[in-house]
């Protein structure tokens, strides 16, 4: 319930935001009733921060090398005190002590049926740092060259070019940062966040009602978004992503990846190291990771391919399907088939509700099912190690178990089913039939691999590959 409640409040919050810059935000046309520029440029000691106090307008920020910093501003006024009231609109710039401060300063008291805007733009000094707020307006800033802390209300914020730890805030307005360096955070509300080309640093978002969207990240990557779809590539570093109702998408990332999600279906290819994702109620797709894979998942499908090392995977109300792994795999789900494919360790797969096809194991197999089928083929009688052999024990209840060997054969079968037959290509000796099972047990040729199969209310079949 409180969740439902803080989405009411964001909307509604979005609503006034739109409202009031209808009723006082200001289109710039040239023929207000009060117009005046201002123009003016001041001295600046090296290396004394700058801060901007701003607000009823769009602020541009840019740099040169001279140490001083320009200032141009243009304000309009409309309505029938707009002469009264612009004449009284200042821009304060102050140097003492170890601040340089520029603020917008605005009549106090009622004024009725008045419009307004002031849009300022500065030139500073590139090698100070530069702290900037604006309500009801954007903040471009390019080119500072020692780190920037910028906060923008029902604005948009553009970076660029810039060097130095960056902080930025927005609320109600997109955020966007490109060619830039240095240690970075970003907090967004109810808009796009997008990063581009960030060379040098690691980058830490959070965001909610809007997406976010990252690309050429030399460190790593830490986001969290709420009600918004989540795309990173390109990330030298590794990631940490949490997500709500929206897609998380990562393509090509140098390191680990950890993922969790709500509502939120998970899409990843050609990770460096492992890869961690948990999500619900969305299908997660991982295609290439360096260092094993372990998945949680439910009410969706798992996809997983390409894997060096092992993987794990959890999932209910979901079929899961794995292709490619290097390691051991191991699979734990409920209500929904599984499918695995070209393991070259062990696999071990417990299932309720579905059924198990396996092909290509180079390791043991232990695989167990409810209300479900099992086949297994392409496997190896030996694990690789001298004098070793493999071991599949296969188990079902309310399915058929079918099991293709190579020939000519090495195990030792002990085989059981319950309302159902054994059937075999090899020669299995004698089979015991009773009123309603058959069981089977034998040893041929060198017997180095164990094959247990059980089964009830369906047959054994044993094939050879």
């Amino acid at each position: 319930m409180k969740k439902y409640y803080m989405i009411a409040l964001i909307l509604a919050l979005n609503v006034a935001c739109c409202l009031w810059n209808d009723l006082h935000g200001y289109e710039f046309s040239g023929k207000a009733d009060y117009e005046r520029n201002v123009d003016e440029t001041y001295p600046i000691a090296e290396g004394v921060p700058i801060e901007v106090l701003h607000s009823m307008g769009n602020l541009t920020i840019t740099v040169w090398e001279k140490r001083e910093v320009a200032l141009k501003a243009r304000i309009e006024v409309e309505g029938d005190d707009a002469e009264k009231f612009g004449s009284r609109i200042r821009i304060d710039a102050t140097g003492e002590g170890k601040l340089f401060r520029i603020e917008t300063v605005f009549p106090d008291g009622e004024w009725k049926d008045i419009s307004y805007g002031v849009r300022l733009d500065l030139v500073i000094p590139a090698d100070h740092h530069l702290k900037a707020e604006n309500s009801f307006g954007s903040i471009t800033a390019t080119g500072p060259q020692a780190g920037i802390d910028v906060d923008a209300s029902c604005g948009s914020l553009e970076i660029e070019g810039v060097r130095g730890a960056m902080k930025l805030a927005a609320s109600f307005g997109q955020v966007s940062v490109r060619n830039s360096s240095g240690e970075t955070v970003i907090k967004g509300n109810s808009g796009s966040v997008e990063v581009d080309n960030l060379f040098g640093g690691n980058l830490d978002i959070s965001n909610n009602f809007g997406q976010v969207k990252v690309k050429d990240i030399a460190g790593d990557l830490t986001v969290r978004c709420g009600s918004g779809k989540i795309s990173a590539k390109n990330v030298a570093g590794s990631v940490r992503s949490g997500g709500s109702f929206g897609k998380q998408d990562f393509e090509n990332i140098g390191g680990s990846l950890e993922v969790s999600g709500e509502n939120s279906p998970v899409e990843a290819e050609k990770i460096g190291g492992p890869a961690e994702i948990e999500t619900t109620f969305g299908s997660v797709t991982l295609k290439g990771a360096g260092g094993g894979a372990t998945l949680a998942l439910c009410n969706g499908t798992a996809r997983v391919s390409g894997i060096r090392g092992d993987v794990d995977i959890k999932n209910e109300f979901g079929s899961t399907d794995v292709k490619e792994v290097s390691g051991n795999c191991r699979i734990r789900t409920c209500n929904g088939g599984v499918d695995v494919e070209a393991i070259k360790g062990n696999l071990d797969v417990e299932n309720a509700f579905g059924s198990v096809n396996a092909a290509g194991v180079g390791g043991s197999i232990s695989a167990e099912t409810s209300n479900g089928n099992i086949k297994a083929s392409g496997l190896s009688y030996s694990s690789g190690e001298k004098g070793k052999g493999n071991g599949f024990t296969l188990e079902s209840t309310f399915g058929l178990i079918e099991i293709a060997l190579p020939d000519p054969p090495s195990f030792k079968l002990t085989a059981s089913t319950t309302f159902g037959s054994i059937k075999s290509d090899f020669d299995l000796g004698h089979i015991n039939k009773g009123m309603s099972s058959q069981k089977a047990k034998c040893v041929l040729g060198k017997g180095l691999a164990e094959i247990k199969l059980t089964t009830s209310n369906g047959g054994i079949k044993i094939k050879k590959d």
